[in-house]
C-alpha cells in the first residue's frame, strides 16, 4: 500500500492520538508518503480525539476543509 501513496492527488487529513494503539510512529510512513497530506497528532487523546479533544478536533477538520475547498 505505501508504495502507491505518492499517486494520491487529493486533500488528505490524517489524525491520530498521542496515546492511540496505532501510534504516531506507525502513522508516520503513510502521512509522509502522501504528497501534501496534513497530519495532526492530538496530544491529549488516545483513539477517540473526537470525544477527547472535541473543540480542537472540530477546529482541525474545519480548517482542513476550508483549505481544501479554497484549493478547489
Amino acid at each position: 500500500m505505501t508504495a502507491r501513496l505518492p499517486e494520491l492527488r487529493l486533500p488528505v487529513l490524517i489524525t491520530t492520538g498521542r496515546y492511540d494503539e496505532l501510534t504516531p510512529e506507525a502513522v508516520r510512513p503513510p502521512a509522509e508518503g502522501i504528497p501534501g497530506a496534513r497530519w495532526e497528532v492530538f496530544e491529549h487523546s488516545a483513539h477517540l480525539a473526537t470525544a477527547e479533544e472535541p473543540e480542537r478536533y472540530r477546529a482541525v477538520v474545519d480548517g482542513f476543509l476550508t483549505e481544501a475547498e479554497a484549493a478547489g
